[in-house]
């Protein structure tokens, strides 16, 4: 349904305490199309009147507007003008530039403009912003070469050692340079950690705000809104004008007029690295920050895996910790199994993602074999004891694994849904107190395509209802697991799409594409998580010879080896192409060939041999470009 807003129209009715514009009531909607793009009023100071994002004239905010998504870059906050040369728009959290030279859109140094226009003082006092600061690092640095400009941006990255949740957010998105630009300084203002960035600015509360957001959190500001607050753009240009005379304006190509302060003050060193206008175009391609791959790290078959995993220029793992294989009994650990696979992954230098499933049979409730605890907080304790144990060398935990189910969770019933949003709430507190850095995802639900209550529920359906039971669960996961299971289906074809592969039987439902993940993220945005990043803990083609074909996935029959391993390395060129809130790609698996025999579902997926020697798609995602 279309929220609505009123305007009041007709008379006027004149107050000492201002003018109140009065007349007969006309209901609008917040937005509405126009062509080529969407007039917003929510900016628009409750008048009925707003601003444009359009494509018009070849200059496409519209789409980079749709590409970047509302929780990135806020809604539109000014008309088009002319900054400095260029075509600017401002919004609520950036400020957009179009660059006729590369045409692409850029973004503006926000924080840099407003130094160079003096100001510090008042982001100081008005929004707890520290100053610009130069670092003595950077001296002698030429930003216009590559190897200057390299080790310009690791000074800069460096100061993110003193605030982890910021770092944290560098590190989980992938166009960080064109919506963050790089950090400047850090600094503790009254009690709240912020740092400042060319583009944006991060205020970390260490004990939750007023807002009763929790605690050791990072927010981040509105800082397209800063160069209005602060009068480096004024006039017509941030002014809201009728639907009618913005469609106008666009048509004819009228830049509105601005009176921008303009700067007077030489640039350092740090606001050059990415410099004013011309700054750093986004890359053709998405950047990858995870290429992983999970392995069964236990039983003495940690050092193996792990050298084959660096040796195919890889840098996360994945391993799954049973928590009933763990904790023996009340508050009684068992680490033996797990601390070779750990320590061994950390000694090559790899990033550790755990999945933590199987709560231990004494927590279990009555009449329960197995599934999550019956006490949600009961999660809470274990996490603490695991990341305190592996400290520095568990860098993220998926909290739980396929928990849509029956297999993983027990019976899926009504009470289901809740129960998981709580216990990961119990889990995300337990593991921000002792490493907040440590990235929480929500853990993977698998594709079913069916919704029996005793095999396992719509993955989509899963998480929409998981949303709808625990309306707060965004603020207990960092980015979403899933498991994209492409069955019969190369990485390309979709449901319904003309030039799929033809494989009867494995295409009559969304769950058997590598694109159903699609859906999730369009739930995720509804329900205003589209901020967070997508990681494929799991995802991989299963290839069997008909001799050793297993009851449900018949499907590999169909996938050779070679299908396999192109279909491997065909995905990540997907996901750098055009999906870019997809952050970390987990291939599934490593060496399960080496634990399970053929009758095992698992065994099909695997890249290396039982012997430990490469399948076909070893070898070709170890040659595949990383980045």
């Amino acid at each position: 349904m279309t929220k609505l807003i009123k305007v009041i129209l007709a008379a006027v009715v004149l107050s000492t305490l201002g003018l109140t514009v009065v007349f007969g009531s006309t209901e609008l909607p917040d937005e509405e199309p126009i062509n080529n793009g969407r007039f917003y009023r929510q900016t628009g100071e409750n008048t009925g009147n707003g601003f444009a994002v359009s494509n018009a004239n070849g200059i496409p905010f519209w789409t980079t507007f749709r590409s970047m998504g509302l929780q990135k870059i806020g809604y539109p906050a000014s008309h088009r003008f002319e900054y400095k040369g260029f075509t600017v728009q401002v919004f609520q959290k950036a400020v957009l530039q179009w660059n006729p030279a590369t045409n692409k859109v850029q973004f503006l140094n926000i924080l840099d403009e407003l130094n160079a226009a003096g100001k510090d003082v008042d982001l100081r006092n008005g929004d707890v912003v520290p100053n610009h600061a130069v670092l003595a690092a950077d001296a002698g640095l030429d930003p216009t070469t590559p190897s200057g400009f390299k080790q310009i941006k690791n000074n800069h990255l460096a100061l993110l050692n003193q605030a982890p949740l910021v770092q944290n957010i560098f590190n989980n998105e992938p166009r960080w340079m064109d919506l963050y630009g790089l950090p400047l300084s850090v600094a503790t203002i009254d009690g709240v950690l912020v740092v400042r960035a060319q583009r944006q600015v991060f205020q970390c509360w260490p004990q939750g705000n007023a807002a009763g957001l929790p605690s050791n959190r990072a927010l981040m500001a509105n800082t397209g809104d800063f160069t209005k607050k602060y009068n480096l753009f004024t006039g017509d240009a941030v002014t809201p004008h009728n639907i009618v005379h913005v469609n106008n304006r666009l048509a004819s190509n009228i830049l509105v007029t601005t009176n921008p302060v303009l700067s007077t003050s030489t640039n350092s060193v740090a606001s050059l690295a990415t410099p004013i206008p011309t700054v750093t175009a986004a890359p053709s391609t998405n950047s990858i920050s995870g290429y992983g791959m999970q392995a069964h790290l236990l039983g003495g078959n940690a050092n193996l895996a792990t050298t084959k995993i660096v040796e195919a220029g890889f840098n996360w793992t994945k391993q799954q910790v049973r928590w009933s294989d763990i904790e023996t009994s009340a508050g009684v650990y068992s680490w033996a199994a797990y601390d070779d696979a750990i320590n061994t992954a950390a000694s090559r230098n790899l990033k550790m993602l755990v999945s933590v499933v199987s709560a231990p049979s004494f927590r279990l409730g009555p009449g329960k074999s197995h599934g999550p605890p019956s006490n949600s907080a009961d999660i809470g304790p274990f996490m603490t004891e695991l990341l305190t144990r592996y400290k520095g060398k568990i860098h993220a935990v998926e909290v739980w694994n396929e928990a849509n189910l029956k297999h993983e969770w027990g019976v899926i019933d009504n009470s289901a849904y809740l129960k998981y949003g709580q216990m990961l709430q119990s889990a995300y507190t337990a593991i921000k107190g002792v490493d907040s850095s440590v990235v929480v995802l929500f853990g993977a639900p698998t594709p079913t395509g069916v919704n029996d209550p005793n095999i396992g529920i719509d993955d989509a359906i899963y998480v929409r209802r998981v949303y709808e039971s625990f309306p707060t669960v965004g603020n207990y996961f960092d980015a979403m697991g899933l498991h994209p299971n492409g069955g019969a289906n190369a990485p390309r074809d979709t449901y319904g799409g003309s030039n799929n592969r033809s494989v009867w039987g494995w295409n009559n439902h969304p769950s058997f594409f590598f694109n159903r993940f699609e859906e999730i993220r369009s739930i995720m945005q509804s329900k205003g998580d589209g901020n967070k990043n997508i990681w494929f803990t799991e995802f991989g083609w299963s290839s069997t010879p008909v001799t050793e074909i297993v009851a449900g996935y018949e499907y590999s029959q169909y996938n050779s080896e070679s299908d396999q391993a192109d279909f491997l390395v065909d995905s990540f060129s997907l996901i750098r192409e055009k999906y870019p809130y997809v952050t970390h790609m987990f291939v599934w698996n490593l060496n399960f060939q080496a634990v399970v025999g053929p009758s095992d579902e698992k065994y099909g997926f695997g890249i290396l041999n039982p012997n430990g020697t490469a399948r076909s798609a070893y070898n070709k995602l170890k040659a595949m470009p990383k980045n």
